[in-house]
């Protein structure tokens, strides 16, 4: 599965730095096209942990997942879609 990174914003060098980081500990295929990053995660590797590190991501640099629903499987869907966890709000926009 692919999850598409779009309106990314960096304050400086070492913020970006920090970002690929904890990115690389999500997913060991990361591509940049443009302002986008992409990234690839097989499906049956999101634990819990995972799912945690990238809704934090997505919080912390305030980033737009194009394809946020990808992530969503008949295994962690109650997790995902708890509306006590902060992410929940990500997945009722649209």
């Amino acid at each position: 599965m692919k999850l598409v990174f779009s309106n990314i914003y960096f304050y400086s060098i070492l913020d970006e730095e920090s970002f690929e980081f904890y990115l690389k500990n999500i997913s060991n295929k990361i591509e940049r096209i443009g302002s986008k990053i992409i990234i690839q995660i097989e499906k049956k590797s999101l634990t819990k942990e995972k799912l945690r590190n990238i809704f934090g991501l997505i919080e912390r640099y305030c980033i737009t997942v194009d394809n946020i629903e990808d992530l969503i499987s008949n295994k962690n869907k109650d997790y995902i879609l708890n509306p006590a966890m902060f992410w929940y709000k990500y997945f009722t926009k649209k």
